[in-house]
């Protein structure tokens, strides 16, 4: 009985002894392995991470930028340096267009504020002569603008451009109506009504109706500076005061007593 007993355990300590050895042979030969691949799969998934949060940050960043930019240059900076992020681009050169054509509508510089409407019996605010926008820098701002439009309208013809694409071709429209060429916007207008039509029919009856104003907001207006309308003034025939028949007087005339004020008794 002993010794059945005996033979059990030493049987048993073979077996252990065989597997203890199985495993200390495996950690010498494949263990090196599946760790280095268990390393590299945590290294890869570490990685993608990272690039996700990278991701993220650049693409905060790049709106972040967005908002706070001002100026024409600095969008179209903003559109190169972030090509990539969606369709900022796109948004950053129509921006940049929109802020000449801003310009050129207010009639001053870039960077300047227009001045607020002045109150009830207030004088304007003037305006310093260095903010007024000069015929060259005028041109100079409708050029650029037509520039940033003609970059959005190369992007292609795909449907999901079809808001920005709109937006470069209206603004192709208003370039021409300050030129003066009311041929060119309404075309551009049609162009724009023509592309939205499907997909956008708010946009395209929003090109209608300035299509159809295209011919007046194309006329330049002209006011006389202080010196002709003070020559006009001075030219000007005198009116001939009208004289009152007195049998009419008492009819157009307030009476002395009507023409005074009631007053309170004490």
């Amino acid at each position: 009985m002993d010794r059945e007993r005996l033979k059990e355990v030493h049987q048993t300590d073979l077996t252990e002894s065989k597997v203890n050895e199985d495993f200390v042979d495996w950690l010498k030969t494949k263990a090196p392995t599946w760790l280095l691949v268990f390393l590299v799969a945590v290294c890869v998934y570490l990685g993608l991470v990272r690039f996700k949060q990278h991701r993220s940050d650049y693409r905060s960043e790049a709106w972040a930028e967005f908002s706070a930019a001002e100026l024409p240059g600095t969008f179209d900076d903003i559109a190169n340096e972030y090509g990539d992020v969606g369709e900022l681009a796109l948004l950053a050169r129509l921006e940049a267009a929109d802020t000449l054509m801003r310009s050129v509508q207010n009639g001053l510089v870039l960077g300047v504020t227009p001045p607020a409407p002045p109150g009830p019996g207030q004088p304007p605010t003037a305006v310093p002569a260095d903010s007024i926008l000069a015929a060259e820098q005028r041109t100079e701002y409708l050029d650029r603008a037509e520039g940033f439009y003609d970059q959005v309208l190369a992007t292609g013809d795909e449907p999901e451009m079809t808001v920005y694409v709109v937006g470069a071709m209206t603004g192709k429209a208003a370039i021409a109506e300050c030129r003066g060429d009311a041929g060119q916007a309404i075309e551009w207008y049609g162009k724009a009504e023509q592309r939205a039509e499907a997909t956008y029919p708010g946009l395209a009856e929003t090109a209608r109706r300035r299509a159809a104003d295209a011919e007046r907001n194309s006329r330049a207006v002209a006011f006389p500076t202080n010196a002709e309308a003070g020559a006009r003034r001075a030219s000007a025939e005198k009116l001939t005061p009208i004289e009152i028949d007195e049998a009419l007087k008492p009819f157009l005339l307030p009476d002395e007593e009507d023409a005074e004020q009631p007053g309170t008794s004490g």
